[in-house]
Formats: C-alpha cells, structure tokens, sequence
C-alpha cells in the first residue's frame, strides 16, 4: 500500500477548487495518487475537500482525459 501524504493531497484538491493557477497539472497528480477508476469518482474524491464550481469541473475533465490516456501507458 502506497504510503500517501494527505497534506499534499489536500494542497493540490485545494488548488483544483480554488483555481490557484496550474489546476489541470494539480488535478492530473491528485488523480495519479489516488487512481480513481471514473470521472465521477475523481470528482468525488476533489469534492471531499470544497464545493466543485464549474470552473474546477472543467479543470477536473481535462485532467481526467490525460489521466484516462497515460493511465494504460507502457512507461518505456
């Protein structure tokens, strides 16, 4: 089991929903850690931590769509 730090998942869910600048790159490592298996589970997993706006949905989509492709990458 992955040993996660809550605090840096926290900051990055946080800079999603607040639109801190980079929210897309924010939302692509938040999905990498936490590897949910929908777009609704990622959104979910985002909304435990604020109230998901339009803007952050948008951001979440895209990254979910990056996520979604890299997920099944060989890595060489």
């Amino acid at each position: 089991m992955p040993c996660v730090s809550t605090t840096f998942d926290v900051r990055l869910a946080r800079r999603v929903l607040l639109g801190e600048g980079r929210e897309v790159e924010a939302a692509l490592a938040f999905f990498e850690r936490n590897d949910p298996a929908t777009l609704e589970e990622a959104v979910g997993l985002l909304e435990a931590h604020g109230r998901i706006t339009p803007q952050a949905f948008e951001h979440a989509a895209k990254a979910w769509d990056m996520y979604w492709n890299l997920r099944g990458a060989p890595c060489d």
